[in-house]
């Protein structure tokens, strides 16, 4: 019975280590979602000096499911205020609150009135986001690998002090 609680408690550690490792890589995918739905919407603003609608579901083809709420919350109720369409948004759990405020700041600017401003709130919000995704692939890059190495020590350091 010892013997079974110490390879469960091991087990434990290393999936810890796991999980770890594929919440950072999780993360990193949403981060690049972000960071491709913001490189579309710029582009079809610089193309083709898109509405806000067709801004969002360029964005949301190739990004998050945050973009085409939005859009269809902007589809629903046209009229509420920016701040109030933002407020109702899902939050991406993986996402720091330092990231979830550079891109409210960035959606708030697309409801600029002219298209230069939400030109400007776009290239500010990428440049921040490339920043936001560079840090994740260094920490990707360093602790990917060595989360479930930790785990299989801590499981088989518990293991030993069980047995």
């Amino acid at each position: 019975m010892r013997l079974l609680g110490a390879a469960l408690a091991a087990a434990v550690c290393v999936s810890g280590g796991f999980l770890s490792a594929r919440h950072l890589a999780a993360r990193l995918r949403s981060l690049e979602g972000w960071e491709r739905a913001l490189m579309h919407m710029r582009c079809a603003l610089e193309t083709e000096t898109a509405a806000l609608p067709a801004l969002l579901a360029a964005g949301a083809a190739q990004g998050p499911a945050e973009l085409s709420a939005l859009k269809t919350l902007l589809d629903t109720a046209p009229a509420q205020e920016p701040s109030v369409l933002l407020a109702s948004l899902p939050r991406d759990p993986l996402l720091t609150e330092a990231e979830i405020a550079a891109l409210r700041a960035c959606l708030r600017g697309l409801f600029a009135p002219t298209p230069a401003a939400q030109l400007q709130a776009l290239a500010y919000a990428q440049d921040q986001w490339t920043r936001f995704c560079q840090d994740a692939r260094e920490r990707q890059t360093r602790s990917g690998r060595l989360y479930p190495q930790l785990g299989w020590l801590a499981g088989a350091a518990v293991f030993i002090l069980l047995c």
